[in-house]
């Protein structure tokens, strides 16, 4: 393996595929990992415990020595190397990729340019979350991810803190996130009372119950939604629908809920006055 400086990572013309983890320091890296698995292992038995060891501690113990941090070039194509999370499954443990995220975050404080670098091109999701986390990202590459839709693959939390900071136009681009808490906060950025109908066909029920919240009463919308499989969003419904068309509501589902049927009862006999 070459020995590079994050120095010469930064450089634009760099080749990142000269970063890769040799065959044997990853061989000796697993070998030392599950070594030390084993010893934790049977540290704990002998002291009668019988929950699993951490990933984290075990990792701790191998992390620190002098064979994982031999440069900085090591850790580099542990954060560029393609093939790495496929090689070193463990890798991915949250609790394990805490130490990787450290060392990454510390080396971006260090090199200006090196996060923008990490995030752009490495395969390891929690580096993007953390570093843009922690405003070690650009803002025209934290734009460029957003565009590309590639902020939708770091963790939920950091999607929404990253709507939380720009506008509604770039809030569009998660309204196609897996996380129906991301989701929402790019409907409630944008606008909920312009985007109702998307709403109401998301697959979420908070993300519907939401937009009943600020419909109108008077919104012809509101009936087709009294079949929702959701008691939350039948609960809003049952609240908001006109009376002239409380009776769609009988026989429904939900009414077996002594609340619902309670209620129902009493704007039934209130609507009849």
């Amino acid at each position: 393996m070459h020995n590079f400086t994050a120095k010469e990572v930064l450089k634009s013309d760099f080749d990142l595929s000269l970063l890769r983890v040799s065959d044997q320091d990853l061989e000796e890296l697993s070998l030392r990992y599950e070594e030390e698995r084993k010893i934790q292992q049977a540290e704990l038995s002998k002291r009668n415990l019988s929950y699993k060891c951490h990933y984290s501690s075990v990792f701790h113990s191998i992390f620190t020595e002098q064979f994982f941090s031999k440069n900085e070039s090591f850790f580099l194509s542990l954060i560029f190397d393609e093939k790495i999370i496929q090689r070193l499954n463990f890798i991915t443990e949250d609790q394990v990729s805490g130490y990787f995220d450290h060392y990454a975050i510390t080396l971006s404080k260090k090199y200006r340019g090196l996060g923008d670098k990490i995030v752009l091109f490495s395969k390891i999701n929690s580096f993007k979350s953390s570093l843009l986390w922690k405003g070690l990202v650009s803002q025209s590459v934290i734009e460029s991810l957003i565009k590309n839709r590639v902020i939708l693959n770091v963790h939920p939390f950091y999607q929404e803190k990253v709507i939380a900071l720009y506008g509604s136009e770039e809030a569009k681009y998660f309204l196609t996130s897996e996380s129906d808490f991301v989701r929402l906060a790019a409907y409630n950025k944008i606008g909920p009372i312009k985007c109702i109908d998307a709403m109401l066909a998301d697959p979420s029920a908070k993300v519907r119950l939401r937009a009943v919240q600020v419909m109108d009463p008077d919104d012809e919308r509101i009936s087709g939604l009294i079949n929702d499989s959701s008691k939350k969003v039948f609960g809003e419904v049952l609240k908001k629908i006109e009376n002239e068309k409380l009776p769609l509501l009988i026989g429904n589902k939900h009414l077996k809920d002594k609340y619902f049927k309670r209620y129902f009862e009493e704007r039934f006999l209130e609507a009849k006055n």
